[in-house]
């Protein structure tokens, strides 16, 4: 009687990655876990930044920059059985979802001038604001020195007579 092939995956996959094993009692956070994983098993991926977007803003991320992590960007025959069972990823016609999310990439390089342009906008913006409407800091705010330090280092137009006259807070516990 001749040999059957079997297609089962191998039991090793399953013992492979002690995170996935342990999920069910810690807890399993495929925001973090999944790119560290990943990045793990296919070091060429390591120089890209993952991220899980939802359908319907895909079209805002591909502006921002994103691409679909797609099947065809490795050399392999079955995606899944290649990086490790138990990571919930979908090869849905070619593009790799997780759930209902799929994944996208970015190089981490690109991602970096992106958040830091997007960072000067912000900062650019508040200071406009602030410079508008006359920012104010109560005096009994426990943190109203460092504001008020972080508002000359960005000059952000605040100035120290601008504090409001208010009530102390009251303390809690016994007098």
């Amino acid at each position: 009687m001749g040999t059957i092939k079997s297609h089962l995956p191998s039991v090793e996959d399953w013992l492979k990655e002690d995170l996935i094993s342990s999920a069910g009692t810690k807890g399993w956070n495929p925001l973090q876990d999944l790119p560290r994983l990943l990045w793990e098993k296919i070091p060429d991926l390591r120089q890209f930044k993952i991220g899980f977007c939802s359908e319907a803003d895909i079209p805002i991320w591909k502006t921002i920059g994103w691409a679909h992590m797609r099947r065809d960007h490795f050399e392999v025959e079955n995606f899944n059985q290649a990086i490790g069972l138990g990571l919930g990823l979908d090869d849905s016609g070619g593009i790799i979802k997780h759930g209902e999310n799929y994944l996208m990439i970015m190089p981490k390089e690109y991602r970096k001038r992106v958040q830091a342009k997007r960072d000067e906008i912000f900062e650019d913006s508040y200071k406009r604001m602030s410079e508008r409407t006359g920012t104010i800091v109560d005096r009994n705010d426990p943190q109203s020195e460092e504001m008020l330090e972080d508002a000359e280092k960005f000059d952000y137009g605040l100035k120290e007579e601008q504090f409001s006259a208010g009530p102390a807070p009251k303390k809690r516990g016994k007098a």
